[in-house]
């Protein structure tokens, strides 16, 4: 029973990755559209963005970041047919508010397909990395001595 609060944290925030996962509109999330795109392009050409040609365009202004994350996640992504991510990323521009893009029905249907799938599947990728960094604080700063009160609260406050 020593470890039931750390369970409960851990099983707390994959419960809540995984309502967000299935409840927040594909693809609204910060920056959401942008780091996507830099994943789906990965998959799709198995190469790194061009980092030369920047157009300013507010779907590819993340592709400067680090490539490990979108290598990953592209690899879960690779098998998925992606070709309709284009209808997906519509800008509301002059719509109501608060949506960022224009959402398609599909996006709610189960089971998800296409790039809907790939979306999700991104986002589960991202609820796993960020388990291991919970269970990693908690190992660290129960490592570096300062107990598990202490690593519970740290652990709980990233989560």
């Amino acid at each position: 029973m020593k470890r039931a609060p750390l369970i409960f944290i851990l099983c707390s925030f994959v419960a809540l990755c995984v309502l967000y996962n299935f409840t927040f509109p594909l693809l609204e999330g910060i920056d959401e559209p942008s780091h996507y795109w830099y994943v789906n392009q990965v998959a799709n050409t198995k190469n790194l963005p061009d980092l030369s040609h920047y157009t300013g365009d507010p779907l590819t202004y993340e592709r400067h970041q680090m490539p490990l994350y979108y290598v990953l996640a592209a690899v879960f992504i690779a098998p998925i047919d992606r070709s309709g991510f284009s209808d997906y990323v519509v800008f509301n521009v002059g719509g109501a508010p608060p949506n960022m893009l224009v959402h398609n029905e599909d996006e709610t249907t189960w089971p998800p397909a296409g790039t809907v799938l790939a979306v999700r599947v991104v986002r589960g990728f991202s609820t796993l990395l960020g388990l291991m960094t919970l269970i990693f604080i908690y190992s660290a700063i129960t490592a570096l001595g300062f107990g598990r009160a202490i690593a519970l609260v740290g652990t709980a406050t990233l989560a």
